[in-house]
């Protein structure tokens, strides 16, 4: 993930006091929130090149200094539309924020990888390891899965949680034999160790975790401007293509956005993809979450996950993206 510049932090904190000074939008308006991140990128395309204007739809753009404080934004009603992911969306369900998910706007496959040293080659090979996890929730969901995986649902050995900034320094001094982390660690790892680790890949017809981000409304925007948010999902739909076709340009776009050098966010975004669809495996992902966050936090979600997300909106405007269900 990017590091966020103090001149971002100071203007975010600067807009989000001005938006908890203003109403609820207008008719035909939707105010938007979001962060500073590459899972942001179609928000800022289709923003910047006037693909809501086009559409008819005028978009209040608010940003914040982080992901899951425009998610609080949208609970609070300061913003009817954000992305967020399952680690902020499902928290807020279970508090009794309705909260639709309308579409995957973004994934990482690469964003989680597993390092491990030379001679570990498969995933099969990791029980029995000392296995060190960053301390985020969806890096030791992350670990769940794979030891699901290969077999080891129970009478697994405890991981070891450790700082994503610390956790080369463990591998290199033999505390541990492998790693799951968040980028960029991995990537500085295979730098500094250099011939001493590899990333194990996954098997494909495993699904571990992909990480990703939802475009989340409110439930009072679906009921009282429905057209809009059918006009901001083609929007969204337009910026898709634009970044597909034009990768390059959608590159210097979020260069300029999250104020890094274009020839950094070129390298950054092949760890992504923007499907911007509804599709079984979203569906799949967020019950089992919900399920992990049921029995390893406690937390109370009621009714089923597939209720959770609203996919006549996108199927509107682009029947093909909505697979739910296939």
């Amino acid at each position: 993930m990017p590091t966020i510049r103090n001149g971002l932090r100071s203007l975010s904190a600067a807009i989000l006091f001005f938006c908890f000074l203003t109403g609820p939008a207008a008719s035909g308006e939707v105010r938007l929130g979001l962060g500073f991140d590459p899972f942001y990128l179609p928000f800022y395309v289709a923003q910047e090149l006037g693909y809501f204007q086009k559409a008819g739809l005028r978009v209040q753009v608010i940003y914040f200094a982080a992901g899951g404080q425009a998610l609080d934004a949208a609970v609070q009603g300061k913003v009817e539309l954000t992305g967020a992911t399952e680690w902020n969306i499902l928290p807020a369900r279970a508090k009794g924020y309705r909260l639709p998910i309308l579409a995957v706007v973004a994934r990482a496959p690469k964003l989680i990888k597993i390092v491990a040293r030379r001679q570990l080659l498969s995933i099969y090979q990791l029980p029995g390891k000392r296995v060190g996890v960053q301390r985020t929730p969806a890096t030791r969901y992350f670990y769940s899965r794979v030891m699901d995986a290969v077999g080891l649902a129970k009478g697994r050995r405890r991981p070891l949680s450790i700082p994503g900034p610390r956790l080369t320094a463990a591998l290199k001094m033999g505390r541990l034999d492998a790693f799951i982390s968040l980028e960029p660690w991995p990537s500085r790892a295979l730098e500094s160790l250099k011939g001493k680790v590899r990333v194990l890949s996954l098997p494909r017809a495993i699904e571990i975790y992909l990480p990703s981000l939802y475009l989340v409304s409110t439930g009072l925007v679906l009921e009282q401007d429905p057209k809009a948010v059918t006009l901001f999902l083609a929007g969204l739909i337009r910026a898709r293509q634009f970044i597909r076709k034009k990768p390059d340009s959608a590159a210097r776009i979020l260069a300029r956005i999250i104020s890094l050098k274009p020839v950094d966010v070129q390298e950054m975004l092949t760890s992504f993809s923007y499907p911007v669809r509804l599709d079984g495996r979203a569906e799949r992902q967020v019950r089992n979450i919900a399920d992990w966050l049921k029995e390893k936090k406690g937390l109370k979600i009621d009714g089923s996950t597939a209720n959770f997300f609203a996919p006549e909106f996108l199927a509107r405007v682009d029947p093909g993206s909505v697979t739910m269900g296939r």
